[in-house]
């Protein structure tokens, strides 16, 4: 019988997981910021995209370190193939945010707001710093999944060991040698025989 190796309650907990993530790293980095006095203004432009190097910096370590903890627990969750269902963690995050900007069209349809444009004209202004992020989301997850995969494979291996060791133990005993008793005792019959007629 095939084991499916995608295993959807793996992801979505590694997707939450990695959301969870994400929020306290960017509450704490602008919490940092705002305890430092650190005008935050000053790393977006007119249009609100990110400026500064140190920004975007701080956006690509907070998407690989929450990706990889998401991905990690996937990984140990679905105990096999924990790469595949660390990076599925990316495609379900991609997933979530299509269908959220088309929920957003349809809404802003309906009201009577053009809402696509804008949507456009911002993911192409940032498009480059977007497939960086997607790029190191699928490291992140690959890296984490397969780390969380590995701590099954650690303890398969150690317990494979204990097994040898105990089944090596058990069979290096050995037994005390039981004296064979001799099947002709018919000589020393005799010779006791002799010693009574003497």
């Amino acid at each position: 019988m095939s084991v499916s190796r995608i295993k959807l309650g793996a992801i979505l907990v590694g997707w939450i997981t990695s959301l969870f993530i994400l929020f306290v790293i960017i509450a704490g980095a602008i919490g940092i910021a705002l305890s430092l006095n650190i005008d935050l203004a000053s790393s977006l432009n007119k249009n609100g995209q990110p400026i500064s190097f140190s920004f975007n910096f701080v956006i690509f370590v907070s998407m690989f370190i929450s990706f990889f903890v998401g991905g990690y627990v996937a990984g140990r969750m679905a105990a096999l193939a924990g790469a595949i269902n660390g990076a599925m963690i990316v495609v379900l995050s991609l997933l979530a945010l299509l269908f959220a900007c088309t929920f957003v069209v349809i809404v802003g349809n309906s009201l009577g707001i053009d809402v696509l444009g804008p949507i456009i004209e911002t993911i192409g202004s940032v498009a480059t710093t977007l497939v960086i992020i997607v790029i190191l989301a699928v490291i992140g997850g690959t890296l984490g999944g397969k780390l969380g995969e590995g701590y099954f494979i650690r303890l398969d291996t150690a317990l494979a060991r204990q097994e040898r060791s105990a089944k090596t133990e058990q069979e290096g005993k050995v037994e005390e040698p039981v004296p064979m008793q001799l099947k002709d005792k018919a000589p020393n019959k005799e010779l006791e025989q002799s010693k009574h007629a003497g």
